[in-house]
């Protein structure tokens, strides 16, 4: 459909309705609801714990299938965990299971479903969750949650924010700010099953400065899935909201944009097409373009489904708009502005005997297809893969997480992908156990990636906030877990050698003198060395991947 068939409408400001001001929150009847918890909250932090699996040793291996793509993944089981590794077609037991390490993993929760939709990294080196919770709500169903770690997963603060009787909050997406705060968009509960949009803007401590409630004035169902900083100061947001049409009333794709207080600025709503039932658009993810303007990506379920891209200016007029898939359901669910310029893209498309795949596409900044990626089993027997999130990596290749029926212990499973920049995969992964564990947000980190979902595997058994980290053998090194770096010369035989907690499998580059590299390969132990023969006179050996690490100087005599 042609941008010019797209219906956008402009409501005024004052039919916004803000039920929320500097963190005293007022119902819409005006009752006023209990206050929320304070970043000093820890009642969960006992139940905090390092994974039995620290790298898989000693287990044993089989092919168990091949995705659409080719690549064959294969399963290693090591105690309590099942961990399927992809990526290379190797013989049955034949890989080497130090460069799949899990190094570290966290479930945070109770005995109620909780759990986690958005990851961000902070500028301290740790990590920031939001998500919701039934285990520590106050309002008895589910309150927002934020889970504060430090760069090994180690709880810093929680906060719930909720706390309205029998009516729940969810936080969607989460961002910090320059001056370490951060921002929250989700969707809180007016009346059962009907949500308005909601924004909350929270101190570096977790403290609630304000939260604002954004109902265009339909009394109907409105919710913020993504959220977004803009140069401006302020922030875009989009989600859903339930909007009358001439027959039906049907979900559009709802953009607004706020000042740094949260004062409404403008909002649009985009209708891909109308005068069909039960039709939803849908906003995932917003973007603010590099050069000017902003991205906003979801699906749509009219008059089909796909995965649905819309371009536009800085006032939020629409300059383009893309549909993207095949014959059958296909969604967006994250997106990306790519160093390089275009966009990368994750979600579900759908094959028409009721499997869905894991899929990944990379377009320009026109929304042409570069290269189109998909990852799951073709066999008709309800596989469902999943990608709910995807970021680029500093080597410009991409890592993706979600969930799979394909592959695993049974039930959902956590699923990562790492591709290079084209798209290829370099190594596939599987974690979880016989339950529904998912994964809905990865971020970069020093030596891997950590990823945020949920786990009903692990933990309580009833859902949990979990969080892992995962080694990246094809990623820059942890160049802070080199421990030690030292050279030494015998018999004009030159030894360097590193010890670290660097994952086994790692790579470092070592010169010599400037133009004489070896590549030293950490083992088991987080050790190790090389060698050159035959050096005489002033030796220095330096990192090439770390130059934070001093460069070793001996004499070969």
């Amino acid at each position: 459909m042609s941008a010019d068939a797209l219906r956008r409408r402009a409501m005024p400001v004052t039919a916004m309705q803000e039920s929320w001001k500097q963190g005293v929150a007022v119902s819409s009847d005006r009752r006023v609801i209990p206050p929320v918890r304070g970043p000093g909250h820890r009642q969960q932090v006992d139940r905090v714990r390092d994974a039995p699996l620290r790298t898989v040793r000693g287990g044993f291996g089989f092919r168990i299938g091949s995705d659409r793509n080719g690549m064959t993944t294969d399963m290693i089981q090591s105690g309590r965990y099942w961990i399927w590794v992809g990526g290379v077609a190797v013989s049955a037991g034949a890989f080497s299971a130090g460069a799949q390490e899990l190094m570290w993993t966290r479930d945070v929760g109770g005995t109620r479903p909780d759990g986690a939709y958005a990851l961000e990294a902070t500028a301290d080196g740790g990590f920031v969750a939001a998500g919701f919770t039934g285990s520590f709500a106050t309002s008895g169903v589910n309150d927002s949650y934020i889970v504060k770690t430090d760069a090994m997963g180690q709880v810093e603060w929680t906060q719930v924010i909720g706390g309205r009787p029998n009516l729940s909050e969810f936080a969607r997406q989460i961002r910090q700010l320059p001056d370490g705060g951060f921002i929250v968009a989700g969707f809180l509960e007016v009346n059962p099953q009907t949500f308005d949009a909601m924004v909350m803007r929270l101190d570096a401590s977790g403290r609630l400065l304000w939260l604002r409630q954004y109902d265009p004035g339909f009394g109907e169902d409105d919710r913020a899935h993504c959220i977004t900083p803009t140069s401006d100061g302020g922030f875009l947001v989009g989600g859903q909201a339930l909007l009358p049409e001439t027959e039906f009333w049907n979900y559009d794709v709802y953009v607004f944009k706020i000042d740094a207080d949260g004062d409404l600025q403008w909002r649009r709503y985009f209708d891909y097409a109308q005068g069909y039932y039960d039709n939803a658009d849908i906003a995932f993810s917003v973007i603010e373009v590099s050069t000017g303007g902003y991205l906003v990506s979801g699906w749509t379920h009219s008059a089909g489904w796909d995965g649905w891209v819309l371009r536009l200016d800085d006032a939020g007029g629409l300059l383009w708009d893309r549909a993207y898939g095949e014959a059958y359901s296909d969604e967006i669910l994250s997106a990306q502005e790519v160093s390089v310029g275009g966009f990368v893209f994750s979600g579900v498309n759908a094959s028409d005997n009721g499997d869905t795949d894991f899929w990944l596409f990379r377009t320009d900044e026109n929304g042409a297809v570069l290269w189109d990626r998909k990852w799951g089993k073709n066999t008709g027997v309800q596989c469902e893969d999943q990608a709910n999130s995807v970021r680029e990596l500093p080597d410009g290749g991409f890592i993706a997480a979600g969930q799979t029926s394909s592959y695993g212990a049974g039930g959902w499973d956590q699923y990562f992908v790492r591709t290079d920049a084209e798209g290829n995969a370099l190594w596939t992964r599987v974690y979880g156990g016989t339950s529904d564990d998912r994964a809905f947000a990865v971020v970069p980190a020093p030596g891997g990636v950590v990823a945020a979902g949920w786990a009903w595997s692990f933990g309580h058994g009833n859902g949990d906030v979990h969080i892992v980290k995962l080694a990246d053998p094809h990623g820059a090194p942890d160049c802070a877990a080199v421990r030690k770096f030292k050279t030494a010369c015998r018999d004009a035989r030159l030894t360097a050698k590193v010890a670290s907690s660097l994952p086994e499998g790692t790579e470092l580059t070592l010169v010599r003198n400037g133009s004489d590299a070896r590549t030293l390969v950490i083992n088991a132990r987080g050790k190790g060395k090389v060698k050159w023969i035959g050096q005489v006179g002033p030796q220095e050996v330096c990192v090439v991947e770390c130059p934070e690490v001093a460069c070793s100087a001996t004499d070969c005599l």
